[in-house]
């Protein structure tokens, strides 16, 4: 019925980014068996959305400003030529995705927070502030949810399902939890609790 009444069956609102993290001359590289060494030579020529940034960096005095995960708003990055190059117009519906890094990795752990410009104290006090505005059952959730983060006891589960209908405050927990587990190195998923 809504395909006969032309009604839309699903809607794109924001453009995703996907955005390098890696360390000097680590950047993943994909080959096929027996072609090693001129995968190598192509990725030695290749630079990803992190070299390009750097790069961009050094050439564009108006680029000085810009964190890294917010460059796809006024930059698109080219993947032909791989250089970033400024948008004509409207960045406000691009989001730069930067991968989730383990604490325990701490070069590129580090690498990522001077690039996205994260602030440990900042973090922390808005989680506790969102943490006083937790009702019992959200609460409750965030408790569970935590105490599997500090527990490392091998009987303690380590995957949750947050489910429940709308309004019910499921991207509040996750923005009282989320903020923790970046915090202290939980290794998180950002898509757990939808």
């Amino acid at each position: 019925m809504w395909r006969l009444n032309e009604f839309n069956l699903s809607h794109k609102s924001h453009t995703v980014v996907r955005l390098a993290v890696h360390l000097p001359q680590q950047q993943p590289i994909v080959y096929q068996d027996g072609q090693e060494a001129q995968a190598i030579e192509r990725a030695a020529l290749r630079k990803t959305t992190l070299t390009s940034w750097f790069e961009l960096n050094k050439n564009d005095p108006s680029a000085h400003n810009i964190s890294y995960s917010d460059i796809p708003q006024y930059y698109m990055f080219d993947k032909s030529t791989t250089n970033w190059k400024k948008r004509q117009g409207g960045g406000q519906n691009v989001i730069g995705r930067l991968p989730v890094v383990s604490i325990l990795d701490t070069e590129r752990f580090s690498s990522v927070l001077e690039r996205t410009n994260f602030d440990v104290v900042e973090e922390q006090a808005k989680a506790n502030s969102y943490t006083m505005q937790l009702n019992s059952e959200q609460r409750n959730v965030v408790e569970i949810l935590l105490s599997a983060v500090y527990n490392n006891a091998a009987d303690t589960p380590k995957c949750y399902f947050l489910d429940g209908p709308a309004g019910t405050g499921k991207t509040f927990v996750h923005s009282v939890v989320a903020p923790k587990c970046e915090i202290f190195s939980c290794v998180y998923e950002e898509d757990f609790c939808d």
